[in-house]
């Protein structure tokens, strides 16, 4: 949410970026990033869509849904990537461990070591945005005059399929049972009231 409001205070696209951010909030509500476990890239989802309906011009819930379904696999993407990168720098950790033990301080410096780990991680990073940011802009540049069919699409029913994370973070094994009974119940209403 945070993010989305700094979006809207320099864009002055208030509704479009809180719904957009909210969105996500309950989408990945369910995702804990405790112990080794490394999230989807929930921030990169959020900016993403944010960047590209600024960029594209959008502003229907329809469009904007198919950008932000879009940007999830690329949250997922980005934490597969995250995950090597911290499996590269343990490699570059034990060999400082080795180094130490067998009395070769010197050759291997710790403050490099750090200062090489950030360098790199921001270099990754910002070359994952960037081609993510323009593989997603041309996909969708083709795929959205497609959308105006689903005119029907409005921001409730963005955030009651997205509240999917709230009933999974309840961990009772029956509630995606209920929440997707709601869902159907709901979205038959709002296709018949749209008849």
């Amino acid at each position: 949410m945070a993010i989305a409001f700094f979006w809207a205070l320099c864009t002055g696209s208030w509704v479009i970026s809180l719904s957009t951010a909210f969105f996500f909030e309950l989408f990945w509500l369910d995702i804990i990033p405790i112990g080794t476990f490394i999230p989807p890239l929930s921030l990169f989802a959020t900016l993403a869509s944010l960047v590209l309906i600024h960029v594209l011009g959008i502003q229907h819930p329809a469009e904007i849904a198919l950008v932000m379904f879009s940007t999830i696999p690329f949250a997922s993407l980005g934490a597969w990537m995250e995950a090597k990168q911290r499996s590269w720098q343990n490699r570059e950790f034990n060999m400082l461990v080795v180094s130490t033990r067998r009395g070769n301080a010197n050759s291997f410096v710790p403050e490099k070591l750090i200062y090489k780990g950030i360098v790199h991680t921001f270099f990754l990073q910002a070359l994952f945005c960037w081609v993510s940011l323009y593989f997603l802009f041309l996909f969708l540049r083709g795929l959205l005059p497609q959308v105006h069919y689903y005119s029907w699409v409005s921001w409730p029913l963005l955030w009651l399929l997205a509240s999917i994370g709230g009933v999974l973070a309840l961990r009772f094994r029956r509630a995606p049972c209920v929440w997707g009974s709601g869902v159907l119940g709901v979205a038959g209403v709002l296709w018949m009231l749209a008849m």
